[in-house]
Formats: C-alpha cells, sequence, structure tokens
C-alpha cells in the first residue's frame, strides 16, 4: 500500500486537512502512545500550489511518525467500552428512528442536547437556534426519498443539487424572515 497515512501492523489513526485557498496543508495522527503533526504553508501567507498541498505534509508527517513507532514497541488501540442504550441514537450511530409517532430521519440537534449530549433527548429540539438550519436539510432529504430509492449515481446528483438549492432557498427565506423582511409574499 503507497499510502502515507498507514502504517502496516501498527494501529495509527491520522486526518489531514488543507485551509481555503490551500494557505495551509497539516496532518495530524497519533497511535496508543504517540501523538504527532505536522504543518506546511508560505510565510507570507500566500496560497500553495492547490495540487500539491496535500501531497507535502503527509509524506513528511509519514516519516516522522515511522522513526517514532520504531523506538516504542507495537500496541494496539483497546476496543472502547460499548454505548449505553440511554445515550441519543445519533451519538449510537443511529440516524433513522422509524416509530408510530412520526419520527424518523432528523438531524443530531432532534436526537442530541449539544449541552448534555449524554443526556435526555431534548423536549424541544427547535429552541435550539442551530436546529432548523441542521433539520431542514435532512426533512427534504427525506421527504425526496432519502437513501430508500434506487438511483443511478448520476440520478443521486442530480438530486442532492435539488436538494442542495431548496436548502439555500429555504435559509434565504428563514434568514430573511429573521431580519423582518419577511420574504416573498
Amino acid at each position: 500500500v503507497n499510502n502515507p497515512l498507514t502504517f502496516p501492523g501498527y494501529d495509527v489513526a491520522a486526518k489531514t486537512g488543507t485551509t481555503n485557498e490551500s494557505r495551509d496543508a497539516w496532518t495530524v495522527g497519533y497511535s496508543p502512545t504517540i501523538a504527532v503533526g505536522a504543518w506546511a504553508g508560505n510565510n507570507d501567507n500566500t496560497p500553495m500550489v492547490k495540487e500539491i498541498a496535500g501531497y507535502i505534509v503527509a509524506p513528511m508527517w509519514h516519516e516522522v511518525m515511522e522513526k517514532a513507532l520504531a523506538k516504542y514497541p507495537k500496541e494496539y488501540f483497546e476496543e472502547p467500552p460499548a454505548t449505553p442504550d440511554s445515550v441519543s441514537p445519533a451519538l449510537r450511530g443511529v440516524s433513522f428512528i422509524p416509530s408510530g409517532d412520526g419520527t424518523g430521519a432528523h438531524s443530531i440537534l432532534y436526537w442530541t442536547d449539544k449541552d448534555s449530549p449524554r443526556g435526555p433527548q431534548p423536549s424541544n429540539p427547535a429552541s435550539d437556534p442551530q436546529f432548523a438550519y441542521w433539520e431542514q436539510p435532512i426533512q427534504l432529504w427525506a421527504a425526496n426519498g432519502g437513501a430508500l430509492q434506487q438511483s443511478t449515481p448520476e440520478e443521486l446528483l442530480e438530486r442532492l443539487q435539488d436538494l442542495l438549492e431548496q436548502a439555500q432557498e429555504a435559509q434565504a427565506e428563514g434568514d430573511a424572515n429573521r431580519r423582518g423582511g419577511g420574504g416573498d409574499q
């Protein structure tokens, strides 16, 4: 495998990133006992060549991580403890909960109180000022058949574009209403 984020025989997790306009590129990663981060960018904050920004840092990070791993005995990530059923479905990886009360696909803010994520489901999720922004695209997706329909990749892309346009229109209308503009009458 020719991938600078992998280390055969070792448990290593990694994440790469590039900032807007490719001004910065970074890779961070860790094993059970080592954490390494690498960054590249221009000192004058000018953009790097976009096509190569991500290829700069990952190999550099890999070389440092490889040398560090060689200095320590192999260790493996432990299995995390099971998430109790009392925790929000969204935090257990469940995003669609069919039930008799009409609930179904919802954003994480429907199921989880961001101020108490392991606590009970919010009694009024809409009271969170971000709720509509998170919920509306999911409801559009669900109303248009969600992932339950068989589609070609082209159909999925077209449907996604339509949903994004609808979400942008709804967000613009909501912003206008909050500013007192009311939107189109």
